[in-house]
């Protein structure tokens, strides 16, 4: 339910014409949503629900990162989805 509770909060940051899909752990928008996100991590950034891995590189747990960015983006409901990115 924690989870889920985040999930809303980062729907809940997006005007409703911008916001597109969303599924378990994303949240797909129209548009740039790093500084609202960046803001709501802030909130977040805890070093006791880190790791860090062994290049050296810390991770946080349950903090919005962003994804790639996609030059068209369709779907037709829950885990379908299909997209058309920067590289292909």
């Amino acid at each position: 339910s924690y989870a889920r509770a985040k999930l809303q909060e980062g729907i809940s940051l997006i005007d409703p014409d911008r916001f597109v899909y969303c599924d378990t752990d994303s949240v797909k928008v129209i548009g740039n949503a790093d500084q609202e996100f960046k803001r709501l991590n802030r909130k977040y950034i805890n070093k006791k629900w880190s790791a860090v891995d062994t290049s050296g590189d810390r991770h946080y747990l349950g903090i919005f990162e962003k994804d790639a960015h996609y030059q068209k983006f369709v779907t037709m409901g829950a885990k379908k989805y299909a997209y058309v990115d920067d590289v292909k």
